[in-house]
């Protein structure tokens, strides 16, 4: 089971990335869907034009502060769609001290040299992306790229499960620098979760608004200052949510110096191009992945909430706990990685500390909260297989990206539910290591339906937690 990488000695450059795929244009079946489908896709991109996505300011005023407790939530199965007076209320910010001090960030800092090529594993025989010096005038080259590919940014109909390769492809970006092709990637900000930076990181090199999928396999290499780089990757699919699109602060785009150029190629087409040995493993098992069925997943999302109020301090009933201070600030820096995995449903324990812990999220995309009753710790005591029926639910549900916020008394059952239907590693790695969450920590599980006959598999899983605060 992959975890958030822990935080890295200085000799280690952490760097998060993206292998983004989308259905390949002359694979879809129906004109009207791609003209819908390309309509969309502008609108979610354009964050000048699109009124619903906030800017930096207006994001950094929303989210960077404390978050005053709620009342209590009623036990009933749905709440209704908050209105923005209704979240100006629930979220209640005031100003929070900064996590870490800001710093100009360079999307390939730290790769220093170009005589480096043995022992960051590029081929050197011909592969080396077939391009040439690229002019150092940004007034040259007017990212043609982006223009003749702006009505291509999106899955042209992402509801379509490819079966061969020639029906995908997948985006490259070129690096004047070191005269390479490769996939979107970059440095880890100080205190960036490496969830958030993956997904920065490809929107500032390619312009796509993305969400993560399954991981990848983690390369690592000396550069030549003789640091170790470590660099995370996951499938990666271009956003089609508005509501997820609200929760990302618009991405400053790559400078002409550090990406010139990006292309959406077939697979084919990208092992001829991609320079490195490593990122042609990388696609390698991307299209592994399509030929047996686990390319497409749903992203689920079991999230225990976050530090609550001690219990000898509360004199109230339980379920009516609150947050501390640690934990509303641990809620807040869910945000970020809740909107890389593209949550787009939001069900919870209606007890005051699960509910709030997944409030701010569920707020800032406009998302309603949807309160499972079978799993308070109350219902759970008195039946557990009710609990575990409960979660298999929303586990196997296969219509979109989705958290539920428990708590940890209740995990050991929702735990055995997931590897019931997991494929051998997950069973081992849950087995071996049965995880026991802290405050505001979650798994992520990768739910593919490889054959439409058979039920779904879990055929990943992740361990994240924000940085910083709590136990």
């Amino acid at each position: 089971m992959s975890a958030s990488p822990a935080p890295r000695p200085a000799a280690i450059v952490r760097a998060g990335g993206a292998l983004v795929w989308r259905i390949a244009p002359k694979a879809q079946k129906a004109s009207e869907k791609t003209a819908s489908a390309v309509a969309k896709s502008d609108a979610v991109r354009t964050e000048q034009a699109d009124p619903k996505r906030p800017t930096p300011a207006m994001f950094a005023k929303k989210v960077a502060g404390k978050i005053e407790a709620e009342p209590a939530v009623a036990h009933e199965e749905k709440t209704p769609k908050p209105t923005p007076a209704t979240i100006a209320a629930a979220m209640g910010f005031a100003p929070a001290p900064a996590l870490g001090q800001a710093q100009n960030h360079e999307a390939h800092a730290g790769e220093s040299g170009l005589g480096n090529d043995a022992q960051q594993g590029v081929d050197t025989n011909g592969k080396n992306g077939g391009k040439t010096d690229s002019a150092e005038d940004d007034g040259e080259r007017s990212r043609n790229a982006k223009a003749e590919e702006k009505a291509n940014l999106a899955d042209l109909d992402p509801n379509y499960v490819p079966t061969s390769a020639d029906e995908i492809e997948v985006l490259l970006v070129h690096r004047p620098r070191y005269n390479d092709w490769s996939w979107p990637k970059g440095k880890a900000e100080p205190g960036e979760h490496i969830l958030a930076a993956a997904v920065r990181e490809v929107e500032e090199e390619t312009g796509c608004v993305v969400t993560l999928g399954a991981p990848m396999t983690t390369q690592r290499y000396r550069l030549g200052s003789g640091l170790l780089k470590e660099v995370y990757y996951w499938v990666g699919r271009v956003l089609h949510s508005e509501p997820i699109a609200r929760t990302r602060v618009p991405a400053a785009q790559a400078s002409l110096r550090e990406i010139d150029e990006t292309k959406w190629v077939s697979p084919a087409k990208a092992a001829k191009m991609l320079t490195r040995r490593g990122d042609r493993r990388l696609l390698d098992d991307l299209v592994a992945r399509l030929e047996n069925g686990t390319l497409c997943t749903q992203n689920v999302v079991l999230l225990r909430h976050s530090k609550a109020m001690s219990r000898d301090r509360w004199s109230a009933e339980d379920a009516s706990r609150p947050l501390a201070r640690s934990g509303v600030l641990q809620s807040r820096d869910l945000i970020d990685l809740l909107s890389a995995y593209g949550v787009e449903q939001v069900y919870t324990s209606p007890w005051q500390r699960c509910a709030s812990t997944v409030r701010p999220y569920a707020a800032i995309a406009d998302l309603p909260l949807q309160l499972l009753s079978a799993l308070t710790e109350d219902a759970h005591r008195q039946s557990p297989a009710t609990s575990a029926h409960a979660w298999q639910q929303v586990l196997t549900k296969q219509n979109g990206h989705r958290v539920v916020c428990v708590h940890r008394p209740t995990l050991p059952d929702l735990l055995a539910v997931v590897a019931d239907i997991a494929n051998d590693e997950v069973r081992r790695q849950l087995q071996m290591n049965p995880p026991s969450l802290r405050t505001a920590e979650m798994l992520v599980f990768h739910v593919a339906q490889p054959n439409p006959a058979h039920s779904p598999v879990v055929i990943a899983a992740e361990r994240h937690r924000p940085a910083k605060i709590g136990k």
